[in-house]
């Protein structure tokens, strides 16, 4: 990591990216798709808000604000207290920016020697390369009204047209921004068992995982609040998918796949299908977006969820990270944790990410619960957005009976 200038936004701006070292770094790995990473600019307004975005040609694009009194303050011990309080009522300024601070708004003051912007050695980072779990599917039904056959119907077309995404946690407020297209050649997956995908009495799970090179970082940044005399230490960490280490098109469409290890490559042996969740962590933050549906007297239910994605920058897919990512992340210290990956697609991209399930197999006119994970992230774009993450939970609505029922 490195701070390559600090002032105001126009000298940032005509800073040179220093991407060479990127490319030079990531030059002999091949057939991948890769993308090398853009810098971002972390940047101040006046109306009290911390925002990201990244430089592209002079210009700051992509940009995503946090107001900065949504962010609590921090000890220098790290430990967090009470949030940021209202301006207080006459608006009067308390105290003046410190020695080598500088203001940013009429209230706070931020660091400015440039080899000190991040607090101490707390400005780290780390490559990951693993397998990461990126779409999947949990049946879990029984007693007198289990599923027997679901219908799957996957596919996933990454290429030049993907776009890598950063995914930033500004004190456990995650947002996005872009990054670079990815090049190099393109990857082809479709899911659809032939038939159905049949259940063990109810019970079934399917993923679809991906080998990824992935970037974390973490750093702190030092500020002050002329209102209250107090230091603010406002950590950020974020991700980056550098690569998608696995090229060419993979068809899968019965269980002969299934936990078939491959060797990419680039990267560790693992299986692009399997009947389990490879171990990771999904964020803290996600949210578990639940419906009834009811199936018909022929026992089924179309589009128990139906999504496509690609052709828009106004969609983003977001995949959480695996077991090497968390242990990385936490060797970074205890600090905000976006633990997930993001990717978007190009204006007119030929990129695209499906997911569709029916119930094909269910008990007649039976309800079933359906849960599907979402984010809530802070975008920069507005209007009609989306960030997908397919990963869906079928439920019984009734209790399964008592295997062990007291006599």
């Amino acid at each position: 990591m490195k701070i390559l200038a600090s002032g105001p936004v126009e000298k940032v701006l005509n800073e040179r990216s220093h991407n060479r070292e990127w490319a030079e770094y990531l030059k002999n790995d091949k057939n991948v798709l890769k993308s090398i990473p853009t810098p971002i600019v972390i940047y101040f307004t006046k109306d009290n808000n911390i925002g990201v975005g990244t430089p592209k040609g002079g210009k700051l694009t992509s940009t995503v604000e946090v107001h900065l009194q949504e962010i609590p303050k921090l000890k220098f011990d790290g430990t967090s207290t009470s949030p940021v309080q209202s301006l207080n009522v006459s608006g009067d300024v308390l105290s003046e920016c410190p020695k080598d601070y500088v203001p940013v708004s009429d209230r706070y003051c931020i660091l400015d020697t440039t080899d000190q912007v991040v607090y101490g050695s707390n400005a780290k980072t780390e490559i990951v390369t693993e397998w990461v779990p990126f779409m999947g599917l949990e049946v879990q039904t029984s007693g007198s009204t289990p599923i027997s056959s679901i219908g799957a119907s996957w596919g996933i077309l990454l290429d030049h047209t993907s776009v890598a995404t950063y995914t930033i946690s500004i004190v456990n407020i995650p947002i996005v921004t872009f990054g670079d297209p990815y090049s190099g050649e393109s990857l082809y997956i479709t899911y659809g068992p032939r038939g159905g995908l049949y259940t063990d009495d109810g019970y079934v799970e399917r993923y679809i995982n991906l080998p990824l090179k992935y970037l974390i970082f973490k750093m702190e940044l030092l500020g002050y609040d002329r209102y209250t005399g107090e230091h603010l230490h406002i950590p950020i960490m974020g991700t980056y998918p550098l690569e998608i280490l696995l090229t060419g098109e993979y068809i899968l469409e019965n269980d002969e796949h299934l936990n078939r290890q491959i060797t990419p490559s680039e990267g560790p042996t693992g299986a692009i299908l399997t009947n389990h969740l490879i171990q990771t962590e999904f964020p803290k933050d996600m949210q578990e977006a639940e419906e009834i549906v009811k199936t018909d007297k022929i026992r089924a239910y179309t589009n128990v969820v139906f999504e496509f994605q690609g052709g828009s920058p106004h969609s983003f897919y977001s995949v959480p990270i695996g077991e090497l990512g968390i242990t990385k992340t936490l060797e970074l210290g205890e600090v905000t944790v976006p633990l997930s990956l993001t990717f978007s697609y190009e204006e007119k991209s030929t990129s695209a990410i499906t997911y569709a399930l029916h119930i094909t197999g269910g008990s007649p006119n039976t309800r079933y619960k359906i849960i599907i994970r979402k984010r809530d992230v802070k975008l920069p774009v507005e209007g009609d957005v989306e960030l997908g993450m397919y990963f869906t939970k079928i439920l019984s609505t009734t209790p399964a009976p008592d295997p062990n029922p007291l006599p």
